[in-house]
């Protein structure tokens, strides 16, 4: 059993790592849309192609005219899932040892 113990632990790792790196994506692409000069630029559409459709996902659910609030509620559903998902994983591959 200790083994899938330590797998759990290993992809509680991993998700929670791809989740902080997403968050970091989602808030560079946030900071870039602020340089007008840099929207032709290949790094932001590429930030926009990995983070978009998350982002239009919120927008369609949380819509206020003028103002995109869409990066902001998904770092924190982000942070909610990595706090619950990888807590769940972390303690089912502790009990697991």
């Amino acid at each position: 059993m200790f083994i899938i113990g330590y797998f759990l632990i290993a992809v509680a790792k991993i998700i929670s790592l791809l989740i902080n790196i997403y968050v970091l994506l989602i808030i560079l692409d946030a900071i870039l849309t602020w340089f007008p000069s840099l929207h032709n630029n290949p790094l932001r559409h590429l930030l926009a192609f990995l983070v978009e459709p998350l982002l239009m996902r919120v927008r369609k659910i949380f819509h206020i005219r003028h103002i995109d609030i869409a990066p902001f509620v998904a770092i924190v559903l982000l942070y909610f899932l990595n706090e619950f998902l990888v807590r769940v994983l972390m303690r089912l591959g502790e009990l697991c040892l």
